[in-house]
């Protein structure tokens, strides 16, 4: 690994990224079924209610819960699973496969953080109607459309 590494660093415009797959790691929810891109879609009209009642904590963890619906979507439209894949792991796969883009990648992965403390019981400083707003423009400008992409081919 670490001669890869090198040869990488060695190349212009080359970043050498490693991605621990593993296992899947899977869950099941008894009697949970995936949403459609319809029912994902109406729902964000759910999560902008929430913001503009204050409600922010569940306007948040329901758009969280979309991204990872939209993700499990894509997973079972690629063939590479998605049902019971954990999220960790469904964001893994998804960037490992191209699926979606580096940054997108990194900026759910940095929101991942506030998902888990508000999800946990704790207060996070990080929310706030603007980190709402990118899960919203996330789910809406990059898994979606790349969803759509995948439905048209």
């Amino acid at each position: 690994m670490n001669e890869l590494a090198k040869v990488v660093r060695n190349e212009a415009d080359w970043k050498f990224e490693l991605f621990l797959l593993g296992p899947e790691n899977s869950f099941f929810v008894n009697g949970a079924s995936l949403f459609t891109v319809e029912e994902i879609r109406s729902k964000i009209v759910e999560v902008a209610l929430f913001v503009e009642n204050g409600h922010l904590e569940a306007a948040f963890l329901i758009g969280w819960s979309l991204v990872e619906a939209t993700l499990r979507v894509l997973a079972v439209k690629e063939g590479i699973g998605g049902e019971t894949a954990t999220p960790d792991y469904l964001l893994k796969q998804m960037a490992f496969e191209g699926l979606i883009a580096r940054e997108t990648y990194y900026a759910l992965k940095h929101i991942q953080q506030t998902r888990n403390a508000i999800a946990h019981g704790f207060k996070s400083s990080q929310l706030t109607v603007e980190t709402v707003q990118e899960l919203i423009d996330l789910i809406y400008g990059e898994l979606l459309q790349e969803l759509d992409n995948v439905t048209e081919e």
